[in-house]
């Protein structure tokens, strides 16, 4: 992960006070606070300032001590500026905003907000993501195994339809099978998830750490399997969360040419790398 110069980054808002308890429980929550592993949530907007708002107020509702941090990077120069600046004080939680000069990728804008992170764990969420009940429990519960190096909550549509939020290993056939035949309007659920979607990811800081965060040379596409894929060669697991989340996803590459060249592009370079090999090598099972 690199820094990035043409990023400003201000501080909107620092933490209110987090608890109102009365003087007789001061010393209690004092001992309990201080034993609380803490998470960043970083947030990457794409002239996304109203979706973001609803995000943030969904956040707020579920928050408690364990939010130290929420990120928000306005990726499209020009668009947001200002947006969140006069409803900073309405979060029980630090706010930073980060203002690129310049288009950033989904890796290279999460990878710059985790340099802000000081926290036990890293959340990467989608601006477009309703959050009907709390999601952090569940989240924080499945990271603190030892074993599990990103969690992942369970995504459903609008209408209450499930999410291919968790898939097998990516190949040439198996997006054929879904582009062509009938099972693409059918989610497959794999006895084990090889990937988990990147609308909502929850990394041990560590771990995200120790494997290098995103690669930033994938662009809008096949950042989420790699990192995937990643985690899994350095020992750890990827953990399903028994908690709901709403996605609104909008599935650019069957509507938009540009967004169709992204991904083939970064499918084919996730078919090159080091890390699809070794993952084939290690888990040869691991195909659809």
């Amino acid at each position: 992960m690199r820094g990035r110069n043409q990023n400003r980054i201000c501080q909107v808002r620092y933490e209110k006070a987090r608890c109102g308890c009365r003087t007789d429980d001061k010393l209690h929550t004092f001992k309990r606070l201080t034993n609380l592993k803490s998470f960043t949530v970083s947030v990457v907007s794409h002239g996304h300032g109203a979706q973001v708002e609803q995000l943030l107020k969904a956040i707020r509702r579920w928050s408690d001590a364990h939010l130290k941090k929420v990120i928000v990077t306005v990726n499209v120069p020009g668009l947001d500026i200002g947006f969140f600046d006069h409803k900073a004080g309405d979060y029980p939680f630090v706010l930073r905003i980060i203002q690129n000069s310049e288009l950033q990728g989904f890796g290279a804008n999460h990878n710059t907000a985790f340099q802000q992170c000081d926290s036990d764990y890293f959340f990467v969420l989608n601006p477009d993501l309703e959050l009907p009940v709390n999601p952090f429990p569940a989240l924080l519960t499945a990271l603190a195994d030892s074993r599990t190096g990103c969690a992942y909550p369970i995504q459903t549509a609008s209408d209450g339809g499930k999410q291919d939020f968790e898939r097998d290993l990516p190949t040439a056939s198996a997006i054929l099978k879904r582009r062509f035949s009938k099972i693409a309007f059918h989610v497959h659920t794999p006895p084990q998830a090889r990937w988990a979607s990147g609308a909502f990811m929850a990394f041990k800081a560590s771990v995200f750490r120790s494997v290098g965060g995103f690669d930033e040379r994938y662009f809008m596409y096949c950042e989420d399997v790699d990192i995937c894929l990643r985690v899994q060669l350095a020992g750890f697991r990827l953990t399903r969360a028994e908690t709901t989340v709403i996605h609104h996803a909008q599935r650019q590459t069957l509507k938009n040419f540009r967004h169709l060249l992204w991904h083939l592009r970064s499918l084919v370079r996730l078919w090159n790398s080091d890390a699809y090999k070794s993952y084939k090598i290690k888990f040869p099972d691991g195909e659809l």
